[in-house]
């Protein structure tokens, strides 16, 4: 299995494991249809929402996050680069953005025919995806992409029968737990001495 996996390409081209047919399914976003249009834009896939480990009730859960647009502290031209992110944020702006890069609009609501002359073939799946009350951020912890590796490392153990989901898990909580619990106290400390977290 590990040689098989090390066998997958980098994730932008054309060996990465799903373009290539090496693995028949991905969690990915809205975003991984720009992938396949680039590598390989005769795959035939279809898109569904990942099954929920707890009873939602009917609605579907998603990961919902987004693209930054910021001005740099210094930039030469700051007014000029306001009247941008001004235009990025019209309906206009963010139709013309969103439909160059395949993705869906924050916009409660699009301009008549946008999502029908979109690149994306299963647009709609995202767009009610989105609209999810268990539509969740990722986590706003100080510890989360060591977390993450962590859950990465967990699940490669798991996968190579190393360890029980359980075990994996456990070692996951005694790794994290701390080193959040020192976050959490040093975020507190800061918001007691009035400064920002």
């Amino acid at each position: 299995m590990l040689a098989f996996r090390q066998g997958f390409g980098s994730f932008d081209s054309p060996q990465n494991a799903f373009l290539a047919g090496k693995v028949g399914m991905v969690l990915q976003g809205v975003w991984m249809h720009n992938f396949i249009r680039f590598n390989n834009p005769h795959l035939n896939y279809g898109v569904a929402p990942f099954p929920a480990a707890f009873d939602t009730k009917g609605q579907e859960v998603t990961v919902a996050e987004m693209d930054v647009i910021v001005i740099p502290r210094g930039a030469r031209h700051p007014d000029e680069a306001w009247e941008v992110i001004k235009y990025l944020n019209s309906q206009e702006g963010m139709e013309f953005v969103c439909g160059g890069q395949g993705k869906l609009t924050p916009f409660k609501e699009n301009t008549p025919g946008w999502i029908e002359s979109h690149v994306h073939p299963h647009l709609r799946t995202f767009i009610e995806l989105a609209k999810s009350r268990n539509a969740v951020s990722t986590p706003k912890l100080a510890v989360w992409m060591e977390y993450r590796a962590e859950l990465n490392a967990a699940f490669d153990r798991v996968w190579l029968g190393k360890s029980t989901p359980a075990e994996a898990m456990r070692t996951v909580n005694e790794r994290i737990q701390p080193k959040l619990d020192r976050a959490l106290d040093i975020q507190r400390r800061r918001e007691r001495m009035g400064k920002a977290p």
